[in-house]
């Protein structure tokens, strides 16, 4: 599924307005948190979870405490 939507000035903000179909396949309503994941191809926008996100920081700090040990394992 491929959509397109603007960039709205709403006040002194700046927003994009999700279609049903997109909020229905994230499983998203008002007052739900979303999260932008930066990705070679640009963004992927995903329905956010706090353990997911706990888990990703966990990984992030073991990664770079043992960059070293992770780039001989690599080899």
């Amino acid at each position: 599924m491929a959509v397109v939507v603007k960039v709205q000035q709403i006040g002194e903000d700046l927003a994009i307005i999700l279609p049903e179909e997109v909020l229905a396949h994230l499983k998203a309503s008002a007052g739900n948190t979303l999260g932008f994941v930066m990705t070679p191809n640009g963004l992927l926008l995903t329905a956010y979870d706090a353990h997911f996100a706990e888990q990703m920081a966990a990984m992030n700090h073991v990664m770079d405490e043992n960059r070293e040990v992770l780039r001989k394992l690599a080899e």
